[in-house]
C-alpha cells in the first residue's frame, strides 16, 4: 500500500488474450469491458477480433487510443435492405410469413441433410454453416497465452484456428447463457432447431479441452455441468457480472431524449419489446400511479407487429413512454442515474432465467446507481430484496401489489438507495472478484 493509501498492484509478465467474437455487440456490453478493463489494469495485452460488424457501428470508445487493446474487424456488413429483406417486408404484410418460414426450413433441413450426406462429419459440416470464410482465412502469427471466446460458434473457431495452428493455444469458455440445456436434451429436439442442435453438440466435444471456464455462480455452474457432462474437476472461476464504482456519476440524457421533466419519477424498464416480457403487463399495472410516475419501457423491437399491440394497451402516452433508441454502454451507465427505480422482470421457465441474480447487467446497472428495484416472476431477485432491502418483491402482476410497491419505495426511498448501493459494492463491485481471475489465468 503506497502513501495514498492505495493498493499497490505488483507488475507481472503481460498475459496475452486474444477474444474471438463471431458478431459485434458484445463488445459493447457491461460483461465483457469490465473484464477488460480488470485485465488491462494488470498488465493484459487484448486483441478484440470480430468476425462481423455492421456497417456505421463504431466500437466503443474505451478501446479507443487503449495502447493494450487492439481491435480487428474482419467484415463490415451493409445495413442497407437487401432484396432479400425487402421480400420478407411484403411477405410479412400479407400475413404469409408462418407459411413462408416453414416452406424455407424445409428447404433449408433438405440441403443440410444432403451436406451432412456429403462430409460424412459433423465437425466439418459445423464448420462449414458457422464459421465464415473470413473467420476461416484469419490467422495470427502473434504468441496468445489464451483465446477467449464466449459463445458456442467462438468454441468452433478457437477450434478452427488450434487445428491449423503450430501448437494449440489454450481456451478460456466464458458461459454467458445457459442455452445447453435447450439444444443437448433429446426428448426437446424439434426439427426446425436442427441448426442449434449440431452447434451445441459440436461445441460440447470442445469444451472438454478448454483450459479455463468462467461462470457466473455455483447455481449456474452446476446447470452447464448438467447438460454436458464437464468434470467437476475442471478449472473454473466464479465471476458475476459486475462493475466498476461509478461514485458521483454525471447525469445522462435520458430525460431530455424522452422531454421527460425533472419533477418526474422515472419508473425504467430495460428489456426486449416482445411478448412474454411482461411490457403489455406492466403498462396495465400503471395506469393507477399518480401523475408524478412516468414509466418508460426501453429496448430493442425484435418482433414485427409487437410495438404497435404494445401502444393499444397503453391509455396515457405521455405517463407510458416506450423507446427504443439504441444507447451505448456508456450512456446507459449515466442513464441511469436519472431515473427513480428499475422494474425487473424475469421468470423461471428455463435456468437461464430462474438463475439470474448474477448474471443480469440490468441488475447490475441498477444497483451500482443506487437505484432500487421492483421485480416480480423470480425467486432469486425476490430473496435479493429480502436480505438487502434493495428493492421491492411483488408476487404477481397486480395493479393494487405494484401501486404499493412504489408507495413504499417512495415513503422509505433515501434508505432503499442506500441499501441498493450496498448491495452493490458487497455483491457487484469487480474488485471483490477481479484478483481471483487474474490468478487463474497466472
Amino acid at each position: 500500500m503506497d502513501k495514498s493509501g492505495c493498493v499497490e498492484v505488483e507488475e507481472v509478465e503481460a498475459v496475452r488474450i486474444a477474444f474471438l467474437l463471431s458478431n459485434a455487440g458484445v463488445e459493447e456490453s457491461v460483461a465483457f469491458i469490465e473484464i477488460i478493463k480488470i485485465l488491462v489494469k494488470r498488465n493484459a495485452d487484448i486483441d478484440i477480433i470480430i468476425a462481423s460488424q455492421r456497417k456505421g457501428m463504431q466500437i466503443d470508445r474505451y478501446y479507443l487510443n487503449n495502447a493494450h487493446i487492439n481491435v480487428k474487424v474482419l467484415n463490415v456488413n451493409n445495413v442497407e435492405k437487401s432484396k432479400i429483406e425487402l421480400l420478407k417486408d411484403v411477405i410479412r404484410r400479407i400475413r404469409l410469413e408462418k407459411v413462408c418460414e416453414t416452406i424455407f426450413l424445409v428447404f433449408k433441413k433438405l440441403q443440410f441433410e444432403l451436406k451432412k450426406w456429403k462430409y460424412h462429419d459433423d465437425k466439418i459440416c459445423a464448420y462449414n454453416y458457422f464459421l465464415t470464410s473470413e473467420m476461416k482465412n484469419y490467422k495470427t502469427d502473434k504468441k496468445y497465452d489464451y483465446i477467449w471466446v464466449i459463445d458456442e460458434v467462438g468454441l468452433l473457431w478457437a477450434d478452427w484456428i488450434n487445428g491449423h495452428s503450430e501448437s494449440p493455444y489454450r481456451i478460456v469458455y466464458h458461459c454467458y447463457e445457459l442455452y445447453w440445456e435447450h439444444y443437448l436434451m433429446q426428448r426437446r429436439k424439434k426439427w426446425k432447431d436442427f441448426l442449434q442442435y449440431l452447434l451445441f453438440e459440436e461445441a460440447k466435444k470442445i469444451l472438454y479441452k478448454v483450459k479455463l471456464i468462467v461462470v457466473q455462480d455455483s447455481n449456474r455452474w452446476k446447470v452447464l455441468q448438467r447438460y454436458t457432462g464437464v468434470s467437476e474437476s475442471v478449472s473454473k472461476v466464479f465471476f458475476p457480472i459486475s462493475m466498476e464504482p461509478y461514485v458521483g456519476n454525471e447525469i445522462g440524457n435520458l430525460r431530455k431524449t424522452l422531454n421527460v421533466g425533472k419533477d418526474k419519477k422515472i419508473i425504467f424498464y430495460p428489456t426486449l419489446l416482445a411478448e412474454k416480457r411482461g411490457c403489455i403487463e406492466l403498462a396495465n399495472m400503471c395506469r393507477f400511479l399518480e401523475k408524478q410516475y412516468i414509466t418508460v419501457i426501453h429496448g430493442f423491437a425484435s418482433v414485427p407487429g409487437f410495438l404497435n399491440k404494445l401502444y393499444q394497451n397503453i391509455s396515457d402516452r405521455s405517463r407510458v413512454i416506450v423507446s427504443n433508441r439504441v444507447f451505448d454502454y456508456h450512456e446507459l451507465v449515466k442513464m441511469h442515474q436519472e431515473v427513480w427505480c428499475v422494474f425487473l422482470y424475469y421468470g423461471e421457465s428455463d435456468n437461464n432465467d430462474k438463475y439470474i441474480v448474477n448474471s443480469s447487467n440490468k441488475l447490475t446497472m441498477c444497483l451500482q446507481a443506487g437505484k432500487p428495484i421492483i421485480t416480480v416472476g423470480n425467486q432469486m431477485l425476490s430473496e435479493l430484496c429480502r436480505e438487502t432491502g434493495c428493492g421491492v418483491a411483488i408476487n404477481s402482476w397486480s395493479s393494487n401489489e405494484f401501486l404499493e410497491a412504489v408507495l413504499k419505495l417512495d415513503k422509505y426511498y433515501e434508505q432503499y438507495c442506500y441499501n441498493a448501493r450496498k448491495c452493490f459494492e458487497e455483491r457487484y463491485n469487480i474488485d471483490l472478484y477481479s484478483e481471483k481471475l487474474f490468478s487463474a489465468l497466472i
